[in-house]
C-alpha cells in the first residue's frame, strides 16, 4: 500500500535506483585508490577474483563455540559481488544508458556519508568493500555476563584501508576519554580500549595471518585463539542443529551457498534478558507455551548460480513432536493454478492454504489452559466483531476453504498510490456468507457506498466529504511547521462475494481490475508462461508434499512503478519539500540531470521468480529464486 509516510519516503528516495540499485555498494569492486572523493559507482572487476588466504587458519564457523547465538558468513566477499555483476541488477546498472543516472546517485549516497567519512576515513565504496575474502559476524555467550559479539575481516595484514580503520578508530576512541591497553595470549596481542579505568566495557581487535578480528569481550577472544590454534573442543561447525540446517539450506545448485546465516533464538533471547527479572517470568513460560520447541533457524543466499540469478533459502527447525504454540501452524498442501479473476498483469501473486479450524482450535485450547475454560472466546472471540452481530467461530470459520490467494498489481498512471492490494478467500461450497454479508450490511451499510462492475455489486468504504477533508488538511497544516506538499491518496478498501472468493482490496480499482479479468477483459496469470514455468519450478523443488505456498514475482512490473514513478511530479514534489535534506535534493538532482532510460531498456534484464513454502516433520522450509533471463545481447 505504501502509504505511511516512512515507507512513502523510503520509497521515493530510492526512486529507481536507491532500492533496485544501492544493494550492489555492499558487494561492490572498490575503485582505484586514487579515485575522487566521493568515489564513483562501483564497477565489476576485470578478472576473477582473487581470495586473499589466510593460512592455516580454521574457517569462521570452526573459530566459534558450539552454543554460539547467532551467525552471519560471506565465503568470499570478492567473489560474492563478481557474481553479483552478472545478475540482472548487476548488467542493468552497468548499462550504457543506465550507468550514468547510477554514478550520479551513487555520488549522492557518498555525498550523505561525508561526516562518518571524515571520522573513520573510508568512504562506502572503501568500507563496504573492505573484506578480500571470508567476512563473519557471530554472537556468542559468555558465562555470568552478557553476550560477546564478534566480527571477522578477512584483508591482507598490509592493507591500508584496514589501518587506516584503526588509525581512525583509536584516535576516536581515545579522544572520548577510553583508555589504550593490550594483552599477550599465546603468540597473539590483543589490543583493547576500555571506556575508563575499573570499568569492563571494551572494544577489541586482533591483526593476524590476514585477519582483522574486532570484539567485545577477552573471554570471547582466548576461545577463538584456542579454536584457531587447534585447541581440540568441539565448534559450531560440529553443533548438531548446525550440521542439520547447514545440510538442508547450505548448498545451492549442488554447491556451497555463498552467504549463510544462522540462529538460536530461544538462547538468545534467554542471553539477553539474563539479568531482566521480567524477562525471566517470562522466558519460564516457554516450555508451557512449546516455544522451547524452536530449535533453531538458518538461511544461505547465492548469486548466479546454474539457471537462477538469485537463490535465497530459509529452515525453522523444530522439535518432533510439536507442542503448544507451533501446533498453530497449520500449513497444508495448496492448489497453484490462478483463479479466473487473477490478470496476468500482476507485479506479485501468492496462494496457500491454511487450516484456520485447526489454528483456532489449538489457540482457544492454549489460552483456556492458562486462563480457564471458556476464557479466549469469552474475552476474545464474542468481543471482536459484536458491534456487527457475527460470531467469528460460528458464522466465518465453518465457511473458509482454506485456500487464500494475494495479489499485487500497479494501476496507471503511476503515482505513490498506485501499487494496489487484492485478497481473496476461498469459501466452501454451499457456503452460507450471504447472510453474514447481510448482517454486515444492515450494520455498516451508511459507511459503505454500493457500487457495480461487469455484473457485479461491490461496496466501498465512503471517502471523506469536501468539507471534512478540507477541515483535516487545515488541521493538518497546523500540526506540521510547514503545509503538505504532496497529497497522497487516502486508503478506501472494497470487497465483494465472487463466486465461493470473498474478494478484498484496498481500493476500487483493483477490484474492478478482477471483476474484468474475470469477464474476459484482460489476459489471465493462469495462461500465462512465465507462471507455468514458475508454478512448475516450484512443484519440483517442494517435493511429494507439495507446496502450502507458492510466489510468483514479476520485477519487470516492480520496475514499471519505479519508473513511472522517478519520472512523476508526485516524486519530484516529495523529493523537494523539505529544503534541508541535502540527500533528497541530490537525488532529485540526479534524476533532472539523467532522466532513467526507457522502460523498455530496464525490464529486459529481469526474468520472473517465485517462492515456495513447505511444512515438513522437522520444520518449515522456504525458497525463493529468480530466473536468468537472456537479453538479447
Amino acid at each position: 500500500m505504501y502509504r505511511s509516510p516512512l515507507l512513502r519516503r523510503s520509497l521515493a528516495a530510492g526512486l529507481l535506483l536507491i532500492v533496485s540499485g544501492l544493494p550492489t555498494a555492499l558487494f561492490a569492486q572498490a575503485a582505484p585508490a586514487d579515485a575522487p572523493k566521493p568515489a564513483a559507482a562501483p564497477q565489476p572487476a576485470a578478472g576473477a577474483p582473487a581470495k586473499v588466504a589466510a593460512a592455516g587458519r580454521p574457517e569462521f564457523p570452526r573459530l566459534l563455540p558450539p552454543e554460539t547465538l547467532a551467525y552471519v558468513r560471506v565465503v568470499n566477499a570478492p567473489e560474492v559481488r563478481e557474481e553479483w555483476f552478472k545478475t540482472a541488477m548487476g548488467q542493468m546498472v552497468q548499462d550504457p544508458q543506465f550507468k550514468p543516472l547510477w554514478d550520479q546517485m551513487f555520488t549522492a549516497v557518498e555525498s550523505a556519508f561525508t561526516p562518518v567519512r571524515e571520522k573513520i576515513g573510508l568512504s562506502v565504496n572503501e568500507l563496504l568493500t573492505l573484506p578480500k575474502g571470508e567476512l563473519g559476524f557471530a554472537v556468542v555467550p559468555i558465562n555470568e555476563a552478557a553476550p560477546a559479539v564478534l566480527l571477522l575481516i578477512e584483508a591482507p595484514d598490509d592493507d591500508a584501508n584496514v589501518s587506516t580503520l584503526i588509525d581512525r578508530g583509536r584516535t576516536l576512541l581515545t579522544e572520548d576519554g577510553w583508555v589504550e591497553e593490550s594483552e599477550q595470549v599465546g603468540d597473539a596481542t590483543l589490543n583493547m580500549f576500555r571506556r575508563g579505568a575499573g570499568n569492563q566495557e571494551r572494544i577489541i581487535y586482533l591483526r593476524r595471518q590476514g585477519v582483522l578480528t574486532i570484539g567485545n569481550n577477552i573471554d570471547a577472544f582466548k576461545h577463538l585463539l584456542d579454536l584457531w590454534n587447534g585447541g581440540a573442543e568441539t565448534t559450531l561447525a560440529d553443533q548438531p542443529a548446525f550440521v542439520t540446517l547447514e545440510r538442508l539450506i547450505g548448498k545451492a545448485e549442488g554447491a556451497p551457498a555463498q552467504i549463510s546465516w544462522f540462529v538460536d533464538p530461544i538462547n538468545l533471547v534467554r542471553a539477553l534478558n539474563a539479568r531482566n527479572a521480567a524477562a525471566a517470568v517470562g522466558m519460564a513460560m516457554l516450555p508451557a507455551l512449546g516455544l522451547d520447541g524452536l530449535t533453531a533457524l538458518a538461511g544461505s543466499f547465492t548469486f548466479n548460480r546454474g539457471q537462477f540469478e538469485v537463490i535465497g533459502q530459509a529452515y525453522l527447525l523444530l522439535d518432533v513432536p510439536r507442542g503448544g504454540v507451533l501446533e498453530l501452524i497449520a500449513l497444508q498442501p495448496t492448489e497453484t493454478d490462478p483463479e479466473p479473476w487473477v490478470t496476468d498483469r500482476v507485479a506479485n501473486y501468492s496462494t496457500f492454504t491454511w487450516d484456520f479450524e485447526r489454528t483456532y482450535n489449538k489457540l482457544r485450547e492454549l489460552v483456556d489452559s492458562f486462563a480457564g475454560e471458556g476464557t479466549f472466546r469469552r474475552q476474545t472471540v464474542e468481543n471482536l466483531l459484536k458491534n456487527i452481530d457475527v460470531d467469528l467461530e460460528k458464522d466465518l470459520l465453518p465457511e473458509l476453504d482454506g485456500r487464500v490467494s494475494f495479489l499485487v498489481s500497479i494501476q496507471e498512471p503511476v503515482v505513490f498510490e498506485s501499487r494496489n492490494q487484492l485478497w481473496g478467500f476461498h469459501l466452501k461450497p454451499k457456503h452460507k456468507l450471504d447472510g453474514v454479508m447481510k448482517k454486515f450490511l444492515d450494520k455498516v451499510g451508511d459507511k459503505l457506498e454500493t457500487k457495480g462492475f461487469a455484473g457485479v455489486t461491490y461496496y466501498q468504504v465512503k471517502g471523506p466529504t469536501e468539507e471534512e477533508a478540507a477541515q483535516q488538511n487545515e488541521a493538518d497544516t497546523q500540526g506540521r511547521r510547514r503545509p503538505r506538499r504532496v497529497q497522497i491518496g487516502m486508503a478506501r478498501p472494497a470487497f465483494c462475494l465472487l463466486d465461493d472468493c470473498l474478494l478484498i482490496g484496498d481500493g476500487s480499482a483493483v477490484i474492478e481490475q478482477a471483476l474484468s479479468t474475470l469477464a474476459g477483459g484482460s489476459g489471465r496469470l493462469a495462461d500465462s508462461l512465465d507462471y507455468k514455468l514458475i508454478a512448475s519450478k516450484a512443484k519440483r523443488y517442494a517435493g511429494e508434499q507439495g507446496p502450502g505456498y507458492v510466489a510468483f514475482n514479476r520485477p519487470d512490473e516492480e520496475m514499471r512503478y519505479l519508473h513511472g514513478l522517478a519520472l512523476s511530479e508526485q516524486a519530484g514534489k516529495f523529493l523537494t519539500s523539505n529544503e534541508n535534506n541535502r540527500f533528497l535534493n541530490d537525488i532529485n538532482q540526479a534524476l533532472a540531470d539523467r532522466p532513467p532510460p526507457p522502460l523498455e531498456v530496464l525490464t529486459r534484464y529481469f526474468a520472473p521468480g517465485g517462492s515456495i513454502l513447505v511444512d515438513e516433520p522437522t520444520g518449515v522450509r522456504f525458497l525463493s529464486f529468480v530466473l536468468k533471463r537472456d537479453q538479447g545481447k
